[in-house]
Order: C-alpha cells, then structure tokens, then sequence
C-alpha cells in the first residue's frame, strides 16, 4: 500500500514515470491518492501499452480480495 501519490513525496526522485505506475511495478497492491482519475487513467494507459503486465493487475486484485475474505469477512 503506497501513501498519497497526490503529495509528490516521490516526485524529485523520478524522471520519467508516474508514480502510479513506478508504484504497481514495485508491488504495491492499494495506492492511495487525492487525484484518483489522473494516477488510475496512468496505470490503465500502462497495461494498454505493455509497460505493465495485465496479468499483475489480477493477481493484485486476487490478493486484496483474498484479504478481505480473510481479514474482514470472518467475524
């Protein structure tokens, strides 16, 4: 789970990339940010291109529900 992309906490240490996708490609699941439309439109622009590999998107999603099967809907 990243911080707040939308901060630019990370912003002086990357040239190219968005935060977005730099953040998928290190593993983060969950990413929070204020500016939700601009980093998820980054991260589909980069599945669609080949920077990041669909089959990452559904295993994250496959470990968050796993998650919340585990963590929240066991009483």
């Amino acid at each position: 789970m990243t911080d707040d992309l939308a901060m630019g906490a990370i912003k002086k240490y990357i040239i190219d990339e968005s935060e977005s996708v730099l953040a998928v490609k290190a593993g983060n699941d969950i990413m929070i940010t204020g500016d939700y439309d601009k980093h998820l439109n980054e991260v589909i622009k980069a599945v669609q291109s080949g920077e990041i590999e669909e089959n990452l998107i559904y295993k994250a999603c496959r470990r968050i529900i796993a998650w919340k099967l585990k963590y929240l809907l066991n009483f």
